[in-house]
Order: C-alpha cells, then sequence, then structure tokens
C-alpha cells in the first residue's frame, strides 16, 4: 500500500491540463526497479502526491521537447501564454467554481513542488514557465507565505536565469554554454523565443540608420545557429503536448474576457474579493 499524503485531493485537481498526451506510459517510464524488495521501499517512502509529481514532470518533459521542436514557430509565445494563465486558474478555481484560499494555497505549494523538480531534471522550460505563473501579479495578490525552501529555490532562480526584465540573459549564456549537452540541459523555449526575436528587432533597427552592429550580428547567428541545432535534436525526441499548453485559457468555464489585460483584471477583482 502507498503512503497517503494529506494533499492527496490534488491528484483530481487539474488532471485535464496534463491529458493529451500521445505517448504510453508505463512502469519502465519512471525507471523504477522491479525487483519486490525494491518496490516495497518505494511504496513505504512515496505517496500518491510524490507519484503525481512524477507523472506530471514526465508529461511536461515530453511537453518541452515538443515546444523546442517548434522554435520558429509562431505557435510557441501562443503556447506559453496559454500555459501561464492555465496555471494561475487552476491556482484560482476547480470544476465547481472559486477555490477556497486553502486549497489555493495547496495548489500553489503543489506547482512550486513541480517546479523543484523540473528544475532538479534540468527541464528549464517547465521551471521557467511555472516561475512566471507563480510570480504573476494576480497570484502575487494572494500574498501566500512562501517556505524557507522555496525562497532557496527562487534565489537559485534568480541566479541561474536572471530575470524578465533583463529578458532572463543568464539562461542564455547557459543555452550557449550547453549546445552540446541537450540530453541533460532542456533549455526554455520562452527564452529562446524571445531572444531571437530581440535581437533580430535590434539588428535590423541598427542597419536601418545605417550601422552594422558586428557583435550583435555574430551573436544573432550564433543564436540561430544553435535553436536550429536545439529544434533538430528534439523534433525527433519522443515528444508531445498536453493541455497545459493546448487548452484556451478564454475558454476556461468561469474566464469571460477576450484579452490577456482583461482576464488579468477580472482575476485580481476575484482575489481582491477572498483576501
Amino acid at each position: 500500500m502507498k503512503r497517503r499524503s494529506k494533499n492527496s485531493f490534488i491528484a483530481n485537481a487539474g488532471k485535464d491540463l496534463f491529458n493529451g498526451i500521445y505517448y504510453d506510459l508505463n512502469a519502465d517510464s519512471f525507471q523504477q526497479d522491479k525487483r519486490c524488495i525494491m518496490s516495497l521501499i518505494f511504496n513505504l517512502f512515496t505517496s500518491d502526491y510524490d507519484d503525481l509529481l512524477e507523472k506530471n514532470n514526465l508529461h511536461l518533459r515530453k511537453s518541452s521537447y515538443c515546444l523546442l521542436g517548434s522554435l520558429k514557430n509562431e505557435v510557441i509565445p501562443k503556447y506559453i501564454n496559454n500555459s501561464i494563465y492555465n496555471i494561475i486558474l487552476d491556482i484560482i478555481y476547480n470544476k465547481d467554481g472559486i477555490r477556497k484560499k486553502k486549497e489555493m494555497k495547496k495548489m500553489f505549494h503543489y506547482y512550486y513542488d513541480l517546479s523543484k523538480l523540473a528544475y532538479k531534471n534540468n527541464d528549464h522550460n517547465t521551471t521557467i514557465i511555472i516561475k512566471c505563473a507563480l510570480e504573476h501579479v494576480v497570484i502575487k495578490q494572494l500574498k501566500f507565505k512562501i517556505f524557507k525552501s522555496e525562497q532557496k529555490l527562487l534565489n537559485k532562480f534568480k541566479e541561474e536565469y536572471g530575470q524578465f526584465i533583463d529578458c532572463y540573459k543568464n539562461h542564455v549564456k547557459n543555452i550557449m554554454k550547453n549546445k552540446n549537452n541537450l540530453k541533460e540541459f532542456i533549455p526554455s523555449a520562452m527564452v529562446l523565443d524571445m531572444h531571437l526575436k530581440k535581437n533580430n528587432t535590434y539588428t535590423k533597427a541598427f542597419k536601418s540608420i545605417g550601422n552594422y552592429p558586428e557583435n550583435l550580428i555574430n551573436h544573432q547567428t550564433e543564436l540561430n545557429n544553435i535553436s536550429m541545432r536545439i529544434k533538430e535534436y528534439y523534433i525527433n525526441a519522443p515528444n508531445a503536448i498536453i493541455g497545459l499548453y493546448t487548452e484556451n485559457p478564454f475558454d476556461h468555464p468561469f474566464v469571460h474576457a477576450t484579452n490577456n489585460n482583461q482576464m488579468t483584471g477580472n482575476l485580481l477583482d476575484v482575489v481582491r474579493n477572498i483576501c
């Protein structure tokens, strides 16, 4: 018998977001030892909650492969936007309506646990997406207390990735360092897409005024070459996509907005009323 977690209710929360996968899950997927004694030990020290994290982490990892295999495709910003708002909505709502604040808090920490596991497994695409959702102004308004372990994790993220205000420039440096280590290092599709577009815009702007920004052009060329290598590598990986990315948050039963700003405003009104 597996140990039940006090957070076992989360197993049914947001499960549709992690559906839509196009590969088969089996015992080998999680590399668990099949020997009886090892299975017994595993069951004694893991819970339904632990299993949920492991399974969803695998789904998210396969989806990261899918996004990276679709680099330079216009669907990337759409999928990223979907994922961030779907996490926010999953924290605030269940199938019946607004969650109790106690449940929201559990969902908040659940997503922190997912980001921690993704980071541990070098799935930086998933890590940065969850980080963006948890740092969104709507979730910040809930003013949940962050555990010490979570604050340490945030400090690591800041050091390793940089911040949104600097376009996660540290992560770009790490992508370049790990361009030959894609089996162990899964970069962020969001950050790559952001920098490819930003550098291209800057290069065009300088050229339009008669300047030739050699360093910028060289950086753009290197990033383009690395992105192509990443795309070629992950397009051949066993990838899949899940509802977290494909489900349109504007189709959510409790969303009545038509654009991001309106949705953010409506959600802020919702959380202010329960704080």
